[in-house]
């Protein structure tokens, strides 16, 4: 599974686990082991992306453009002097930057789900509920 994947697999997993729909205990066991399983890398994925982030917002302090104090200039909530076209250095950096972090989201993990039953499912439910659990669903060939 990529990064990107496990992260949106994980807000899913929370939104179940917090919503007030009636699960089995099968279900809430493979979601919370699940879960759990996904903690540490989810949350270094977290990490990673604020630092890149932080490394963006620093090439656009930077680059963008100063008034006479030094200071950026912000015009309609927008750094000004960041315009594609403007400034080929800033617009290769920051290529560079989001082709980084689209290359670290798009990595694969090993993700360990923990399996439950077809029959577990419950056959009617909220649409968002049942797509999560279809990740959780032990196919007949044993995946």
């Amino acid at each position: 599974m990529k990064r990107n994947e496990a992260r949106i697999l994980y807000s899913k997993i929370n939104a179940v686990l917090n919503s007030e729909a009636e699960l089995g205990f099968n279900i809430v066991y493979a979601l919370t082991k699940t879960k759990n399983r996904m903690k540490t890398e989810v949350e270094e994925v977290g990490e990673i992306l604020k630092k890149l982030q932080d490394e963006e917002k620093q090439l656009v302090l930077e680059y963008c453009e100063k008034d006479d104090y030094g200071l950026p200039v912000i015009r309609d909530g927008k750094y000004c002097g960041l315009e594609d076209g403007i400034n080929t250095e800033y617009d290769s950096k920051i290529r560079e930057q989001m082709e980084k972090r689209l290359k670290y989201l798009n990595e694969d993990i090993d993700v360990s789900i923990h399996y439950i039953n077809r029959d577990d499912i419950p056959q009617k439910g909220k649409a968002h509920i049942l797509d999560t659990l279809c990740y959780f669903i032990k196919d007949t060939d044993g995946n």
